[in-house]
């Protein structure tokens, strides 16, 4: 009988297949489904995020930056720019929604001319039957004050 094994690395499955029968995962199985480590989301108290905020990142494979309007091509920090008037390039910045595909821990700091520095160590969080979990982290921007 002629058994071929089919394994599924990003979603952590495995389907066995004898002679054209597969079998599919049973309802007590877990279908995990690949995402990223953090998913930041990213504001400032009272206003808009300044235009020249700068996102960097430390993690175990090394370092990366997003800045807006930056050409930069980014491997595991992802930053979508949300304005306040979604068709206007020139609108002002409502937020930013950034997933960080680190694979574990990370230091994160964010800076913009006019706002106080802002850094945060993060813990990826783990979950038994798919490993690391999707972790929302929340930074809002304050402004210095002289």
């Amino acid at each position: 009988m002629l058994i071929r094994f089919v394994y599924a690395t990003l979603l952590g499955s495995c389907t066995i297949c004898t002679q054209g029968a597969c079998s599919s995962p049973t309802t007590e199985e877990t279908q995990c489904e690949p995402h990223a480590t953090f998913r930041l989301g990213i504001d400032a108290q009272g206003g808009s995020v300044p235009e020249n905020v700068l996102i960097r990142v430390v993690y175990g494979g090394g370092e990366e930056t997003f800045q807006v309007g930056s050409e930069t091509a980014h491997g595991v920090l992802l930053c979508e720019v949300h304005r306040h008037d979604a068709d206007d390039d020139q609108s002002p910045i409502r937020d930013l929604t950034c997933d960080l595909w680190s694979s574990g821990a990370a230091t994160v700091s964010v800076t913009a001319q006019g706002y106080m520095d802002h850094e945060q160590d993060l813990e990826a969080e783990i979950d038994p039957d798919c490993g690391l979990m999707l972790t929302e982290v929340s930074i809002k921007l304050a402004p210095k004050t002289e």
